[in-house]
């Protein structure tokens, strides 16, 4: 838990098949950006691989498999090493 989060702060709804998922803010004290727009309480947004997300202060960025997987490739052998010895 982080101090900017709520307890239950969004939701994220994965849509089998599609190339986006829905980002919901679920009534949270600090909001839900998605690329910079913030979400209205209540209020459901697609967000697709690249967006931006913000919970509160928390920053993500939303990767689909093939993009994940391209910039772990990329990253170098200091964060393979991380990902052998986990």
């Amino acid at each position: 838990t982080h101090t900017s989060t709520s307890k239950l702060h969004a939701r994220v709804e994965i849509i089998p098949g599609a190339d986006h998922v829905v980002v919901a803010d679920a009534g949270s004290s600090n909001g839900t950006t998605i690329n910079d727009e913030m979400l209205e309480h209540g209020e459901r947004r697609r967000a697709a691989s690249g967006a931006r997300l913000l919970f509160g202060t928390c920053a993500f960025v939303l990767l689909e498999s093939p993009s994940l997987k391209a910039l772990l490739r990329s990253t170098g052998p200091a964060l393979a090493m991380m990902r052998e010895s986990s």
